[in-house]
């Protein structure tokens, strides 16, 4: 059988994939330029939690760009985020960020990959921060 997968360009959040119960969006979810969905498998980068930066950093909240794609017995979608202007005056450093989403008959694969395109290293923290629907949250068990 083969899967269907949905992917938000703002923040590179992947809302839907149909052979698991529980990435939709919360009903809290505020979809606005510039405000991070709560909900799917956001993209945490630069930051996790608080900090310097807004929490769990900006990439959960710019517009991706599309990248290459690929349809056969695999798909495969790639977005692109760098470093613009906004970055910049809050985080000093230049960058690319590439998510690469795969369906596999019912599997899914996701990948971040991250290249540092500044002339001085930099630290990082990253995540996909993965929002799951349970029917009782007593009753649940990881």
């Amino acid at each position: 059988p083969r899967s269907i997968a949905a992917i938000c360009q703002v923040g590179c959040i992947l809302p839907f994939f149909d052979r698991c119960i529980g990435f939709p969006p919360s009903d809290k979810a505020i979809f606005e330029n510039g405000k991070a969905i709560r909900g799917g498998v956001p993209v945490v980068w630069p930051q996790f939690g608080p900090g310097q930066l807004p929490q769990h950093g900006f990439a959960r909240v710019k517009a991706w760009q599309l990248g290459d794609k690929s349809i056969g017995d695999d798909v495969t979608v790639q977005l692109h985020l760098s470093e613009d202007e906004s970055t910049l005056k809050i985080w000093p450093h230049k960058f690319h960020l590439t998510v690469t989403v795969r369906l596999s008959g019912q599997t899914l694969h996701q990948e971040l990959a991250v290249k540092n395109t500044d002339d001085h290293p930099f630290d990082f923290t990253a995540l996909f921060h993965t929002y799951f629907t349970v029917d009782d949250i007593k009753k649940t068990k990881v």
